[in-house]
């Protein structure tokens, strides 16, 4: 069992739950967007998700194009193409002309939950000790006069709020994705 398999089960097994709801599917140079719903103890938070394009599964099973010169190379470095399976790192291995026809012949995968909880928990904890704007932007390399970095750091607060009104412990949570 893999550690992300392993961490969803123990969050699930604690009451977490998710449903994803694609938003924008991307394609081989855009991030899929995603909305999605984090439950636990019939509470309910919803937050958008991203995820690029290293994280995009087969849509097909079949060769992309038939009049590609795949060579056998190719063919060993892409494997079989299985739907619903991630498409292997071919970056440097196959032409980017080769690469961008791969990635037309994929959808994008649905987040895990523990994926999910491991980004809210990080930006939960970069503002859960109560550290204010001024520093938060320091620590993290922003300029303190953005906007930008304004709607970052309140979106921050409210995924701390939002994980604390589903009931979650923020050390339990941390210390879960340690070494994730």
């Amino acid at each position: 069992m893999d550690n992300e398999t392993r961490i969803s089960l123990i969050l699930i097994d604690d009451g977490w739950s998710m449903v994803s709801r694609i938003i924008d599917a991307g394609d081989w140079k855009t991030a899929s967007q995603h909305e999605v719903t984090i439950s636990r103890n019939g509470q309910n938070m919803t937050t958008p998700y991203t995820m690029g394009a290293a994280h995009r599964v087969w849509s097909c099973s079949q060769s992309p194009i038939g009049c590609m010169p795949w060579n056998t190379h190719d063919k060993q470095t892409i494997g079989p193409m299985i739907k619903g399976k991630g498409m292997p790192y071919v970056r440097g291995r196959v032409s980017l002309h080769q690469e961008k026809v791969l990635l037309k012949c994929t959808e994008p995968a649905s987040p895990s939950l523990a994926d999910v909880m491991y980004s809210l928990a990080l930006d939960a904890s970069s503002v859960s000790e109560g550290q204010d704007f001024d520093s938060w932007t320091a620590d993290f390399g922003f300029s303190s006069d953005s906007r930008n970095a304004e709607r970052l750091f309140h979106a921050c607060i409210d995924s701390w709020r939002s994980l604390i009104r589903l009931g979650a412990d923020m050390d339990n949570l941390l210390a879960l994705f340690q070494d994730y």
